[in-house]
């Protein structure tokens, strides 16, 4: 059996007597120094002690070398909650694992700022890019944010500034459980005023307020915020409606692979990895000033852990070295839509997913219909057409101008 033991915040009174049974029958202990010296008073003296190994991936041939032994691992904090417990549920069979849960830092944080936080936000910026912040970002919001060093107090009060949450507070709790715990709140503006170097060893704690409205909060992302070229928006993007209808047909879900062919400076392609941070979209673009846009466009919204941006011909391109899809989006490459199509279909859509693709043409239109005909799949099908009119001034008066309309087709792909 190998007992993982959360320590919570040092207290050996927070250790249940399950936990402190574990500990004392343990034969090895992989622990820190730290951890070990807090928990010394409960080992045995046969029993060995060894140090976490970097890097963690050693970790699971450690373990298999002390298989037949009773194994105690020590972790701070809850070992479920962004600990050890992740790795170790993926590396190690479950039934060889037994848990004891403790006080984790973000509970013990937002105790000692004497707020509830079931409602909260939780965020690990560790390792990860700051602005992947962004996307997250809501007003009147509560966030526990863990950091390093790129994502600092500082640096995250400048985030908030910058997108017009200017009343947000922050509290800083620091060293929680030691001699040298501190837990201070600071408007944005002290904050960024403040030179204080803080202990290595913090949660930041966030309550977003201010006018905001510079990141979206609902779908629908107004062209203009796409950087396209001199005329922000008025450059290759799917326009706002056309990519709310597109995204609602596709029905995105958590963890699907999703493809956006021909994706342009990024319209559709941006806001579907926006509002699906659990899915990872892969944009396929290979004209230059477009694929500079689009790289643009993911960093100002942020998307930069599950928006992945391939430079390549479709489909003379590398799709068999992507993960196959749930879910595909052809926007562009006209000129080889019947061969994406049946590239797309035969080789690559994963079963239960679909394809969505935007007929403004009747080309387009004919070459989707002889691809549906030529496969019998009239069943599987599903169109809309969206009509729009835009107003304009013509002699100092208002008028509707209406647009091209434009045709959704789905095709769905059963289980087979």
């Amino acid at each position: 059996m190998i007992s993982v033991i959360g320590l919570g915040l040092g207290d050996i009174q927070t250790l249940s007597t399950e936990a402190i049974q574990a500990i004392k029958q343990a034969d090895v202990i992989i622990a820190s120094n730290r951890q070990i010296e807090f928990v010394a008073d409960l080992v045995s003296k046969q029993t060995e002690h060894c140090q976490y190994p970097s890097p963690i991936e050693n970790l699971q041939s450690l373990i298999e070398y002390y298989g037949d032994k009773n194994i105690a691992i020590l972790a701070s904090g809850d070992p479920l909650f962004f600990g050890i417990g992740a790795w170790l549920s993926r590396h190690i069979p479950l039934e060889k694992l037994h848990f004891y849960s403790n006080i984790s830092s973000i509970q013990a944080a937002f105790a000692r700022i004497k707020q509830p936080w079931q409602q909260a936000k939780i965020i690990s910026l560790h390792g990860r890019p700051l602005i992947s912040l962004r996307p997250q970002l809501r007003n009147h919001q509560w966030y526990a944010i863990l950091t390093d060093a790129n994502s600092h107090p500082k640096a995250i009060a400048k985030e908030l500034h910058r997108h017009c949450f200017e009343q947000s507070k922050i509290w800083v709790c620091e060293a929680l459980g030691t001699a040298s715990e501190k837990s201070q709140a600071f408007s944005l503006d002290e904050l960024l005023a403040c030179s204080h170097d803080f202990h290595p060893l913090h949660i930041t704690i966030v309550y977003t307020d201010g006018k905001g409205g510079i990141l979206p909060e609902f779908p629908g992302i107004a062209d203009s915020l796409f950087e396209t070229g001199s005329l922000a928006g008025k450059g290759m993007i799917t326009k706002k409606n056309i990519r709310l209808a597109a995204l609602t047909m596709l029905q995105t879900q958590a963890n699907d692979i999703c493809w956006d062919l021909g994706a342009g400076c990024g319209g559709l392609a941006v806001e579907w990895a926006y509002w699906h941070l659990q899915s990872q979209i892969y944009a396929v673009e290979d004209h230059k000033e477009r694929l500079n846009y689009l790289h643009i466009n993911r960093e100002k919204f942020g998307i930069v852990n599950n928006l992945h941006i391939i430079e390549a011909t479709v489909p003379h391109s590398a799709l068999s070295d992507l993960p196959r899809p749930d879910k595909i989006f052809i926007g562009g490459s006209r000129a080889f839509l019947a061969e994406t199509l049946q590239q797309c279909w035969q080789h690559y859509l994963k079963p239960n997913g679909c394809i969505v693709i935007p007929c403004v043409t009747e080309t387009t239109r004919y070459e989707v219909m002889k691809f549906i005909e030529e496969k019998q799949l009239n069943q599987q099908v599903d169109k809309i057409q969206i009509s729009l009119s835009q107003t304009e001034t013509l002699a100092n008066k208002e008028i509707l101008r209406p647009q091209l309309p434009v045709q959704l087709i789905k095709i769905s792909k059963d289980k087979s």
